[in-house]
């Protein structure tokens, strides 16, 4: 499976933060902070059954007639798949449905009907090894269908479906089977004979399920994808209704079939209850005050009862659980001091929130989510939300934050707690155990106003024998590169006018904006050279094949263009020592070095928060804040980091050992067996290898040299967005440019002291 380019994924988190750009506008309020008052209405209380024998992951759940449904895999034997089944209580689990060992074949999207009889979506695959040169696969697709017990009772052949994959699979009070793919919805009568099939290639399909009445619905986005819209398929007319227009945003919402509504509406923080007639939404679980990671549950259904059965993975521990909900009434709730956590996104916080509340006595963490008021018209207004409540005097005790420029301003007016005054008062907390360099690099004249538990670190790779074996360089010694080339050299691969900009301000912002005194240095020499070196580049990316000019490898899909040396340099967002590994190995062929982008104090590497929190000085719970926010430190949270850094050195030490472990799998027999990985340039295939002692100790001194933070303000990069266009197409000078950013960012930061 081809991996999803870490540079694109980094690209998408940091753009979280364009989402709080004016947060702390206005943060000096005098206003302290309130208490949140716990919400007892919509709490719940989890019994987690065990999976039946055999089963480590769930893959889908369904429930009819209070008899849950699950299938899963048995990671422990080869992936075996499996369906079972047990009764509401956990009682009476039993195996329905598993492959036969001779058969090759893929079961997807099972559902049940209301007799306990499962269909589900079948591919067989075979080989025709006639000729070993010239290995032949075929395959077929089955609509089949089995009883309680697992016999059989259908397996109809779907001719003329040979590419055909059902995303979702549905049966309706009738016994018609319902099979949903991305080209269309297929009716079959409950022999297996198919009865209609309407086009969905257009329709932006995202979930199908029943109503109340028992019929078909389609959740679909609307077609510029604001918002989200339903459809009812009519048996007797064999046509959907026209679409029902569902208000609000609801895109950060997933759908499930109901018991007592038409639907729900799961979102990160609550599970909600919708009626299409009306639209009614009501709330009916708090998972956070619940003790349930929301944005891990996966699938969940009622019980005719009003309990609910749910599907969470827990990806901390790398493990599914299935739990059945019951509502817990208001007086039964303990009371507890409740401390508001404030994020404009959802960073993984949920499990750790958990973790706390479950062992604390005394406090609880809820989480604001302010993404929730984020529409398709206006991206920030979660965070012109947030901002708004801070000016009111309505502080969060805690503050996920995504703006690391503007935080420095409202952290010099004592907003925020000093965290190495609390350090130095817990015995229990020694930074000598954690890359102090990334608390450092936090500082603010001594001062820790935010702390950093996970990172990845932005840096530019090149080969050392182009730029040598230390780390950092300036313009100069760039430009003295580029001129010992070829003409037709790139400096870097796809990279366009806006984004070297961006990059230069990202790694400089602090040297341009001192935000304590509200004042910026702009239409200096070091920020026209930067000017000058962004406008070498292309206006857009350049599309054109790779593969035909030599620059991709057709066997691998690997760029060549690093290893040929016709694109000098890479800019990675780094996070894992494998990934190093291979950077190395297969993308440049030799040594690199951790070079950075060309600035003049040679500090071209930065630290990327994953997560940042800070703790509010009005709070009137700062040591149990203090306590909350030192989870993300411990080991739970630290091991876990699996794509990004962590900060406790033993935590690097494990990922170390993760990274130089020799690979296994699992074979027939159930026995561990050890493989190498490969990779092919130019039809040559070649092995990976393990990573090096030698290059973990590279990465490590890389990390602890690193003192420099990524700084990100939307309002800043607006402003050179809107002035550069005119430099870039030839109309201004760079020193005119220079001097009208200078002025208005000036006036931007005038506005916010």
């Amino acid at each position: 499976m081809k991996k999803r380019s870490r540079l694109t994924r980094c690209i998408a988190l940091t753009m979280v933060a364009t989402m709080v750009a004016g947060l702390f506008a206005g943060c000096g309020s005098k206003k302290t902070s309130t208490g949140a008052v716990m919400d007892k209405d919509h709490v719940y209380s989890a019994t987690y059954y065990d999976l039946p024998e055999g089963m480590t992951r769930i893959n889908t759940m369904k429930v009819v007639k209070d008899r849950i449904y699950i299938d899963g895999y048995n990671e422990k034997n080869n992936y075996t798949y499996m369906i079972c089944s047990m009764n509401a209580d956990g009682t009476d689990g039993k195996l329905i449905y598993e492959p036969k060992d001779d058969q090759n074949s893929n079961i997807s999207n099972f559902t049940v009907d209301q007799d306990g009889n499962l269909c589900f979506f079948k591919s067989e695959y075979k080989e025709d090894k006639t000729d070993p040169q010239n290995v032949q696969y075929t395959s077929k697709n089955y609509l089949t269908k089995v009883d309680g017990n697992g016999k059989e009772l259908l397996n109809v052949e779907l001719k003329g479906k040979e590419n055909f994959y059902a995303n979702s699979m549905l049966v309706d009070g009738a016994g018609n089977i319902f099979m949903l793919s991305s080209e269309s919805l297929d009716v079959y009568d409950k022999d297996g004979k198919l009865i209609n099939s309407v086009d969905t290639t257009n329709s932006y399909v995202d979930s199908a399920f029943l109503s109340q009445k028992g019929n078909v619905m389609l959740s679909q986005y609307t077609e510029d994808y604001s918002s989200k819209e339903l459809k009812e398929y009519d048996s007797q007319t064999k046509k959907f209704s026209e679409p029902i227009k569902m208000e609000g945003n609801l895109n950060n919402y997933t759908f499930y079939q109901a018991v007592g509504y038409d639907l729900f509406m799961k979102d990160s923080t609550s599970l909600y209850g919708y009626n299409v007639s009306g639209g009614e939404q009501t709330q009916l679980i708090n998972w956070i005050d619940s003790d349930i990671d929301g944005s891990s549950v996966n699938y969940i259904s009622g019980l005719s009862d009003g309990r609910l059965v749910c599907v969470t993975n827990n990806y901390m521990k790398n493990t599914s659980e299935l739990a059945v909900l019951t509502k817990v009434a208001p007086e039964d709730v303990v009371d507890k001091t409740v401390l508001t956590l404030a994020t404009v996104y959802d960073m993984q916080l949920s499990p750790v929130i958990i973790e706390f509340n479950k062992k604390s006595e005394k406090y609880r963490i809820t989480l604001k989510d302010y993404s929730i008021y984020n529409t398709d018209d206006d991206y920030e207004a979660g965070s012109k939300k947030l901002n708004s409540d801070i000016i009111s005097g309505n502080v969060p005790d805690i503050l996920c934050i995504s703006d690391t420029s503007s935080f420095e301003s409202c952290a010099s007016k004592g907003l925020f707690v000093d965290f190495n005054e609390l350090i130095k008062k817990d015995d229990s907390f020694k930074k000598s155990d954690y890359l102090e360099n990334v608390f450092t690099a936090f500082e603010s004249k001594g001062k820790l106003y935010s702390i950093v538990p996970s990172f990845s670190v932005f840096t530019i790779l090149g080969k050392t024998s182009d730029v040598g074996s230390n780390m950092g360089w300036t313009m100069d010694d760039l430009q003295a590169l580029v001129a010992n080339k070829p003409k037709d050299t790139k400096i870097m691969s796809h990279a366009t006018k806006s984004m070297m900009l961006s990059y230069g301000n990202y790694m400089c912002m602090d040297e341009y904006v001192d935000w304590e005194k509200g004042s910026c240095n702009f239409d200096n020499e070091e920020f026209i050279r930067l000017l000058e070196f962004a406008n070498q580049f292309p206006e857009k990316m350049d599309d054109q094949s790779r593969v035909e000019d030599g620059m991709m490898d057709p066997t691998s899909g690997e760029d060549l263009s690093y290893r040929k040396g016709t694109t000098l340099l890479m800019e990675s967002f780094l996070s894992d020592f494998a990934e190093f590994h291979r950077m190395q190995k297969v993308t440049f062929g030799e040594d690199v070095t951790f070079i950075g982008f060309p600035t003049a104090s040679k500090n071209g590497s930065a630290i990327t928060p994953n997560i940042q929190l800070a703790i509010s000085s009005r709070s009137v719970a700062q040591d149990a804040a203090w306590d909350f926010v030192k989870s993300f430190f411990e080991d739970d949270y630290q091991d876990s980091c699996s794509y990004t850094w962590p900060v406790k050195l033993s935590a690097i030490e494990k990922k170390k050992a993760t990274a130089q472990k020799v690979q296994t799998y699992t074979d027939e027999n159930g026995k561990e067996v050890p493989y190498e990985e490969t990779y092919t340039v130019n039809g040559k295939e070649e092995k990976l290898g393990t990573v090096t002692d030698q290059e973990c100790e590279k990465i490590m001194t890389f990390l602890k040299s690193l003192n420099q933070v990524m700084r990100y303000d939307t309002k800043i990069y607006e402003i050179m967005d809107e002035e550069t266009g005119a430099y870039f197409a030839g109309q201004k000078s760079a020193q005119e440019t220079a001097k009208l950013i200078q002025n208005r960012v000036q006036t931007y930061l005038n506005e916010i002291q």
